[in-house]
């Protein structure tokens, strides 16, 4: 029988040059395998297991079978950040820079059980303001209600004691003499020193900050440092103990470590076996830039995302430009280590500038410039942050959570009210929708105007709610719509053909259709006038179809009775002033709600053009006519009012309102998604509870909503917070945003994050639910669908084929292809190539950007497939 290490170099030789093997014996003749190759391109899984298996046993020869097989190409490698060469190594225990080095690609598992994060402060050389730096922080983060413990490793050059000043409390002995005791005792119940003795106070304003000192520097100091760098702590229960003794002790928020410079057995510990998170101080000059270049690369070999910061920096521009250069030469190893490509997404590094001030400073901080390391200090509450979700996330099953989480548009028309309730989200547009004198909201498909019109007919008592009274003496009632019976495409072509023919408009139309739905609205609770001046008025609705539920020509032809006659369209003016009358004296008013125009009424149509301006003439009379009372409220998407051209559309300016979503209207509706789920609900009420979505602020809603998508993008990287991402990935150019795009991201994400559940080899991030990759996918989804709406709100462009066009072009053009597209296929369409342009940038798809250059949004860039430099 052939023996392991035979059937993997024969397997890996077959797989070809670029490819990636783990090979797992289960028994004696029975192995797992994880392989990634591209012989597997164009492959189903089906096909890849059948050509592994059957190459084992042409091979073989002999019982050898395979259990487990997962078989991946390259690409789908990297987009999975799969690493094979990870599974097939045992785990080494690291204590020096040699054993780093010569580790090989092991993950190390470094966060703890206990509250409290340790971050290591660490610089290649020194001189750079890695101290001053840690001081500044701590101090920072104690006024913020912070306790926080620092410790001093730099133990061959101890200075963080006379930095600080004096102390409010000086300890009794330092670090050096706490772990002298405990490397060379043989009994641990018979320690001489205590951690409480190697604890001192700095005297704080506000908040906490405690010191562990290395110790006083004397003869013995020295000596005991000497002996202990020649022990190499082998025993790393003594850190383990150090830390628990620390933690019991005290119960900080955070730990800050100073480290030693370079590469010694000090910086190696408090990097390796200390450390929760790592700030590396770089001063940006080339001979730092190699040092810190390869510290970056083996701490990624063992799991580690260290943060850089530039210090110092020299002001002006040359300083800052040398800086970013160095800073994009470490950037890179980051890049490779991580199978990501540097893009946009990424912020500047956090750069400390050189200040004389400081520098000379005898005693720290320097308070007049504290400011200098708030970046610093803001990150490291985001790594709080993160500990706390990793101990929340790790106490419960991660992949119940994501099961029972789920994402779906509102359906205001077919849902409960308590479902609306709780996921109808009031925007900063809901004000001027509520505004009596708002006729028009429009919108570009996606934003949430069907939902305002099903939400106002099918739950008043939720909108009343949201309203605070305004809408407690309003009636809402379809105008026209999907919530009862109405005229559909072929009706309107009829109706069309039979207002031609009888010289009639559209606005009578819409007036007598107004005054049919006012009538048979029970809600509406009117009546045609008893008076002999209606009787003919009366005796026409006596006539009118019996059932309303569904349309029928009967009705069509009723509602153009009450539209082609000259006398009865008198009647019907007098009839709705009437009917206002009497809502005035009830202090009522009736809202005529119109949706669905788009769908019923045939698009890019001249009866479209001529329908729905006659529409808005008729909303205009109802004012002429003093009738203030009922008010047409018109659903619109944007395009289809920027087409039409009627009498008096200014008259329309400031009684409309195109509807909107900010950021933070975004944020609250992806909570009120996620909360659906009560384990996400449980789980967010033990992180950052929330107590009322609508009065909840930017910041709130984007700290809840860490545990769904975690912080940052990228670990280890200045880079956008994920909030920031998802909403500027779901924005047009013309800053309209989409809330189903958002539902499709958030679905999107979370499936294909399930898809992670069996793939065991591929580690789960532990600060969050939706790793990057899944929101990458998410974001695909919802811009595909995205694209697919855009085509149906510009059908003349699609069929131009201009959509299909976009997908030989780059994110970033210049207009040379664009005007040469137009002068082949549009200019039977637009008179110039200026309006085309005007065209694209009201739909939202495009924007100038510099230099004669346009950038494509980036909602629409991956569902056009157009070609985008760097990542998602």
């Amino acid at each position: 029988m052939l023996n392991e290490g035979g059937l993997k170099s024969a397997l890996s030789e077959y797989l070809g040059p670029d490819s990636s093997l783990s090979l797992y014996k289960v028994s004696n003749n029975v192995y797992d395998v994880i392989a990634v190759s591209n012989i597997f391109k164009n492959l189903t899984t089906t096909e890849r297991t059948d050509l592994i298996r059957n190459w084992v046993k042409e091979f073989t020869e002999d019982s050898t079978q395979l259990g487990f097989i997962s078989l991946y190409t390259v690409s789908e490698a990297i987009s999975l950040d799969l690493r094979i060469d990870e599974l097939s190594k045992p785990e080494l225990k690291l204590q020096t820079w040699f054993d780093l080095i010569n580790s090989d690609k092991v993950k190390v598992q470094l966060s703890p059980d206990d509250n409290a994060k340790v971050v290591s402060f660490y610089s290649f050389k020194g001189g750079v303001g890695r101290t001053t730096a840690l001081i500044h922080v701590a101090w920072i983060l104690a006024q913020r209600g912070k306790k926080i413990v620092i410790v001093d490793m730099d133990l061959e050059a101890p200075s963080l004691h006379q930095a600080l000043g004096p102390l409010k409390i000086t300890p009794k002995k330092g670090l050096v003499d706490y772990l002298y005791e405990r490397v060379n005792s043989l009994n641990d119940d018979e320690f001489d020193i205590q951690i409480a003795d190697i604890i001192g106070e700095v005297a704080s304003p506000k908040g906490s900050i405690f010191l562990v000192p290395a110790g006083n520097v004397t003869t013995d100091y020295i000596s005991k440092v000497d002996d202990l760098r020649n022990l190499r702590f082998n025993d790393e229960e003594i850190w383990k103990k150090f830390r628990e003794d620390l933690t019991d002790q005290l119960h900080p928020d955070i730990i800050l470590v100073d480290s030693r410079t370079g590469i010694n057995i000090w910086g190696a510990l408090s990097l390796l076996q200390i450390a929760d998170e790592t700030m590396i101080f770089m001063n940006p000059t080339p001979q730092n830039t190699e040092g810190i270049t390869s510290i970056v690369q083996s701490l990624y070999r063992v799991g580690q995302s260290p943060f850089i910061i530039l210090s110092p920096v020299i002001s002006g521009k040359a300083g800052k430009e040398r800086a970013l250069r160095e800073w994009k030469k470490v950037n890179s190893v980051i890049t490779e280590n991580s199978l990501l490509e540097y893009s946009d997404d990424n912020d500047d590094p956090i750069m400390i500038p050189f200040t004389t001030e400081v520098a000379l400073s005898d005693e720290y901080p320097n308070k007049s410039y504290i400011h200098l390391y708030n970046d610093i200090a803001n990150q490291l509450d985001e790594e709080t942050d993160k500990h706390i979700l990793i101990q929340l996330l790790s106490s419960h099953e991660r992949w119940r959570v994501l099961e029972d989480l789920s994402f779906s548009s509102i359906d205001a028309k077919e849902e409960k009210g308590t479902s609306v309730k709780a996921l109808f989200q009031k925007t900063a547009d809901f004000e001027r929708f509520l505004d009596q004198a708002t006729i028009l909201i429009k919108g570009k498909k996606g934003t949430g105007k069907t939902q305002l019109y099903w939400t106002a007919i099918n739950h008043l008592e939720i909108m009343r709610e949201l309203a605070q009274s305004r809408l407690d003496r309003v009636i809402p009632i379809s105008g026209h719509g999907p919530a009862s019976g109405h005229p559909l495409r072929d009706d309107f072509n009829y109706i069309n053909e039979e207002l031609f023919q009888s010289k009639s408009s559209w606005e009578s139309f819409w007036r007598g259709y107004a005054l049919y739905r006012l009538i048979i609205n029970k809600e509406a609770g009117l009546e045609l006038p008893r008076n002999k001046h209606f009787e003919d008025l009366r005796n026409i609705f006596k006539k009118k179809p019996k059932s309303n539920e569904m349309w029928t020509s009967e009705h069509t032809k009723f509602v153009l009775s009450l539209s082609t006659n000259n006398e009865v369209k008198l009647l019907i003016r007098d009839a709705l002033e009437q009917a206002s009358k009497k809502l005035y004296d009830k202090n009522m008013y009736i809202w005529l709600l119109y949706d669905d125009l788009d769908q019923d009424i045939p698009e890019y149509s001249l009866i479209q053009k001529e329908a729905i301006s006659g529409l808005f003439i008729f909303a205009l009379t109802l004012e002429n006519m003093q009738v203030r009372t009922i008010r047409p409220k018109i659903f619109l998407r944007t395009d289809i009012w920027h087409r039409l051209n009627f009498t008096n559309k200014s008259h329309l300016i400031g009684k409309d309102v195109e509807l909107k979503w900010t950021r933070e209207d975004f944020l609250k509706m992806a909570l009120r998604q996620a909360q659906r789920s009560p384990l996400f609900d449980e789980l967010i009420s033990k992180f950052s509870p929330v107590v009322d979505i609508n009065q909840a602020s930017e910041e709130t809603m984007e700290k809840a909503l860490e545990l769904l998508w975690g912080i940052d993008r990228e670990r280890g990287r200045r880079s956008k917070k994920v909030s920031r991402w998802v909403y500027e990935r779901l924005t047009d150019a013309n800053g309209s945003t989409f809330p189903r795009a958002l539902i499709y991201l958030l679905e999107g994400a979370r499936n294909k994050e399930l898809e992670y559940q069996d793939l065991f080899h591929i580690q789960a991030p532990k600060d969050r639910l939706l790793r990057a990759q899944s929101l990458n996918e998410g974001l695909l989804k919802a811009s595909y669908a995205r694209c697919d709406e855009l085509r149906q709100e510009y059908k003349e462009l699609d069929d131009l084929g201009f959509f299909g066009y976009l997908s030989q072009l780059k994110q970033i053009t210049r207009l040379e292809p664009i005007k040469s597209w137009w002068s082949e296929n549009g200019t039977g369409k637009f008179s110039s190539f200026n309006d085309f342009l005007d065209y694209i940038k009201l739909m939202g798809l495009a924007a100038e950007y510099d230099n004669e250059q346009w950038k494509f949004a980036d909602i629409y860039v991956h569902g056009f497939e157009m070609n985008r430099i760097g990542k998602l």
